[in-house]
């Protein structure tokens, strides 16, 4: 026969099982629940209703820059600037994204409709200094439209990384 100990532990291990077996019956019925809930459920509306959670459905708001003049010079520099740091070769995500945030942060810059040239940071760049040169053309003097000048003046510093990486060919051409 079983002494005390023994007797004990027995009860004390069916005690937890029972308790397992219960909570699992409740987990699996609670799955069961969802499926049979989920049965008609169109998972395009798990989608929809994800990205209504997580979107902000106020108006854009366009960029502020402090100080900037009455003719919003800075607001184009910053456009450049935005096209400086522009990728070289940008699929088509990058291409939507980059269209977003500049109609987003410079639209008001332009009276009439406006696409700029995604296809490349260059013509971006070039694309954006020319825009800036005829909107403040009786204002300001014009900016150098040449492609190097304007990766000098607004694009990002390669010296440091010229200096890290040395002389790869085809990097920094």
């Amino acid at each position: 026969m079983y002494d005390r100990a023994q007797l004990h532990e027995q009860y004390k291990q069916r005690a937890k099982d029972e308790i397992f077996k219960k909570e699992f019956e409740t987990a699996v019925e609670k799955e069961l629940i969802a499926r049979r809930d989920k049965a008609n459920y169109i998972f395009a509306q798990e989608d929809i209703e994800k990205s209504m959670r997580l979107k902000d459905h106020s108006a854009p708001q366009p960029l502020v820059i402090e100080g900037d003049d009455q003719h919003q010079t800075k607001k184009w520099d910053s456009l450049i600037k935005t096209a400086a740091y522009y990728v070289d070769r940008p699929n088509l995500n990058q291409e939507r994204y980059q269209l977003r945030l500049m109609k987003q942060r410079y639209d008001e810059l332009f009276t009439d409709s406006w696409r700029p040239p995604l296809q490349s940071r260059r013509d971006l760049v070039t694309w954006a200094c020319e825009q800036r040169n005829s909107a403040l053309a009786e204002t300001h003097e014009p900016l150098n439209c040449a492609y190097n000048s304007l990766m000098m003046d607004f694009g990002p510093d390669t010296e440091g990384l010229k200096q890290k990486l040395g002389d790869i060919k085809g990097l920094w051409s």
